[in-house]
């Protein structure tokens, strides 16, 4: 897949670049999160008072999202670029879909993930398919840019 250090050093800083956009975007200047669910002490919590240890979370969480869309992706030999950012989105809902199920059916504890999810519940979908659908889309754009 990747011929050199060069490619791959490329494809990590436009991920880079694009989740940078894309929480800048959707989580700062729109604020989804909150718009989407109501729970605005929760969202703040997690993005403005622990910035420092979610952002990176959510980065590599977002990172592993798109390497399970991918690999749908890769063994289906998709090409089309509008079928790609559905299987993204398709992607992030149901792996969202499934850690909400998971965290709202345990019982409620001080992890900032369980009280995430007891507090936005299923909306957390909404959100995390905006946003991973967004940084993919920039992430595609930035691709053809430079190819």
């Amino acid at each position: 897949m990747y011929n050199n250090i060069n490619e791959l050093s490329k494809d990590y800083l436009l991920y880079t670049i694009s989740f940078s956009v894309g929480i800048f975007i959707i989580t700062y200047v729109l604020n989804i999160p909150t718009l989407v669910s109501g729970q605005k002490n929760i969202i703040d919590e997690y993005y403005l008072q622990n910035f420092v240890t979610n952002i990176p979370m959510d980065y590599i969480f977002v990172l592993v999202y798109f390497l399970i869309a991918y690999i749908i992706i890769y063994l289906f030999n998709i090409e089309n670029f509008y079928i790609k950012t559905l299987l993204v989105g398709l992607t992030t809902a149901f792996l969202t879909f499934s850690f909400t199920y998971y965290f709202i059916n345990k019982p409620l504890t001080n992890n900032i993930y369980s009280r995430w999810f007891h507090s936005v519940k299923y909306n957390s979908i909404t959100y995390d398919t905006i946003l991973i659908t967004f940084i993919y889309i920039v992430y595609s754009y930035l691709i053809n840019k430079l190819n």
